[in-house]
């Protein structure tokens, strides 16, 4: 994905001293007898019950069997409704939890006008240190919509950022 960076009218509406803090928890399970789209249709479920992330890592268990390792980044009293979605929705046999310690950046959604039409981006702030993110799906929309590559729509979201 494309980054503007240094966007000053984007940094104008950060809060960029601003540096914010917080506690997660963070739920694992590991998964070695169960189909990959099983495992996908729990990630989204889990996603769409309000986890702040959800992703796998592939690592090998004893007997050397291939598996994936359930990582669920969630607020920690949700933690009762994220272990009975886990246990009801994979073959995890358990689960491990832990309270992390967390620094995030300011973040704020920017509405860029482009000639082509509205794309979302999405700003982020550290201190000095600044990310806009070009949102997909806005792209695509407008790359469909006119007939046109989606590159097109990217170079000139980023061209704004740049020149701003």
């Amino acid at each position: 994905m494309f980054q503007c960076l240094k966007n000053a009218s984007a940094k104008k509406k950060l809060n960029k001293n601003k540096v914010n803090e917080d506690e997660i928890m963070e739920l694992e399970a590991n998964i070695d007898d169960q189909s990959s789209e099983q495992i996908s249709y729990a990630m989204n479920l889990l996603i769409n019950m309000g986890a702040k992330d959800v992703f796998l890592t592939p690592i090998m268990m004893k007997k050397s069997r291939m598996a994936s390792k359930l990582t669920v980044l969630i607020d920690p009293k949700q933690k009762d409704k994220f272990i009975e979605a886990i246990f009801s929705h994979t073959a995890t046999l358990g689960i491990r939890y832990s309270i992390k310690q967390r620094t995030i950046m300011s973040r704020k959604t920017l509405k860029i006008k482009t000639i082509y039409g509205t794309v979302r981006v999405k700003a982020a702030s550290y201190k000095d240190i600044n990310h806009y993110d070009i949102e997909y799906e806005d792209c695509a929309k407008l790359a469909q919509s006119l007939n046109i590559p989606i590159e097109n729509i990217y170079f000139e979201t980023e061209k704004i950022c740049k020149d701003n």
